[in-house]
């Protein structure tokens, strides 16, 4: 059974979805900060405090991953890759490539740009 990806952007051609299963990811990495994690390491700071510091690193998470995802795309289309979608995961991505790159440079070259970009961020 295929389970439908929400339409997020298109980036120079290339379609981003995203997976349902990065809603279960985002509500249990929120509560697990906002229950567990940060009132043990800051005590005292009140609830809507650690609400809201878990839904800000619930969003880099997911800011993270585009950003590194939207660096393989851009390698890949300028190397002549045939990508025409991705979609997102909670750790990283799918491409979908219409054929095998032209080159394994040009494989190789889009892999060390997400590489890359992950050491950045």
């Amino acid at each position: 059974m295929r389970v439908p990806r929400l339409r997020l952007f298109r980036f120079r051609g290339v379609a981003f979805r995203l997976d349902p299963m990065w809603l279960p990811v985002a509500v249990f990495l929120l509560w697990s900060l906002a229950v567990v994690v940060l009132p043990a390491r800051w005590p005292g700071l009140g609830g809507p405090a650690y609400w809201t510091m878990g839904a800000a690193a619930a969003a880099a998470l997911f800011a993270a991953v585009v950003i590194r995802e939207l660096s393989h795309s851009l390698v890949a289309v300028r190397r002549s890759v045939a990508l025409h979608g991705m979609t997102l995961f909670p750790l990283g991505a799918v491409a979908e490539l219409d054929a095998q790159p032209p080159e394994i440079g040009a494989e190789l070259r889009t892999a060390a740009a997400g590489l890359a970009t992950s050491a950045a961020i």
